[in-house]
């Protein structure tokens, strides 16, 4: 339905209808301008149109700037071969990290490391906030993003692995299966 063409054949008389039109039209371009963010925050732009390595980088990038947490990134400097839903995968676990970092670390630096190590994509998030008590994990409804994290690993034939201690800061590990099996090794993991 085209509603600007509806505003621009209604009587001048009816500006009362016009009015709640006009309201309408901007309700509704404001509705798709939050989707579009929305959509954006969920699988940015640039994780299509630059790789995993590239949105990874933007993402520390724009975290450490908003809350001030140093981030030092260690990426290759070409794309690893992730299909769009591995890609996606990594990125929203790598994007809930940071929310963890935020949210319960008290960290005031993390480093990140994206490799390939033999069939898999490696990704390491490592933060030096207070950490806590693996054992607490399974009593705790806080960790409902760490099983997001470990679900969306497996969906896509991946793992999760989780490891800290009080006082110790926590390090998150994440493997994806490439795309293709033998995929030569891009670059190795290093801090």
């Amino acid at each position: 339905m085209d509603l600007t063409w509806v505003t621009r054949h209604l009587p001048g008389s009816e500006v009362s209808v016009l009015d709640r039109l006009k309201e309408s039209i901007q309700s509704i371009n404001d509705g798709v301008k939050s989707v579009r963010n929305i959509c954006s925050g969920l699988r940015p732009g640039v994780l299509d149109d630059l790789g995993l390595a590239a949105a990874i980088e933007w993402q520390a990038s724009d975290f450490a700037s908003r809350n001030g947490v140093l981030c030092d990134v260690s990426v290759p400097p070409v794309d690893l071969h992730l299909d769009g839903d591995r890609a996606t995968a990594a990125f929203r676990i790598f994007q809930e990290c940071l929310t963890n970092v935020i949210r319960h670390a008290q960290a005031k630096s993390v480093r990140v490391s994206l490799c390939q190590e033999e069939e898999n994509i490696l990704l390491i998030v490592e933060d030096d906030g207070i950490g806590f008590c693996e054992s607490d994990l399974s009593n705790s409804l806080g960790s409902l993003g760490l099983l997001g994290m470990k679900e969306r690993a497996q969906f896509c034939g991946g793992e999760v692995q989780i490891s800290s201690s009080p006082g110790k800061g926590t390090t998150v590990i994440v493997r994806v299966p490439v795309d293709t099996p033998g995929a030569e090794r891009e670059q190795p993991c290093t801090f």
